[in-house]
């Protein structure tokens, strides 16, 4: 399917990251979101950004975690 990929803090769940693991770890933490394969990326994201599986990649204390958000 197709992906993209961006800041953390531009997603739409950024703030629940921003929550658990802190302001510093939310700003230099990446997500990659997951369309629907025969759509731009860029058309899924308007439409059905709330049926969009959200992965987080950290880094906490050099340790890389994945935080997941799958609707």
């Amino acid at each position: 399917g197709n992906v993209g990929s961006f800041p953390a803090s531009q997603s739409p769940y950024s703030g629940l990251v921003r929550i658990q693991y802190g302001e510093g770890i939310w700003a230099h933490s990446w997500v990659l979101a997951a369309g629907e394969t025969g759509i731009p990326f860029n058309q899924w994201i308007k439409k059905d950004s709330a049926l969009t599986p959200w992965y987080y990649f950290l880094d906490v204390r050099g340790k890389w975690r994945l935080y997941a958000i799958e609707n």
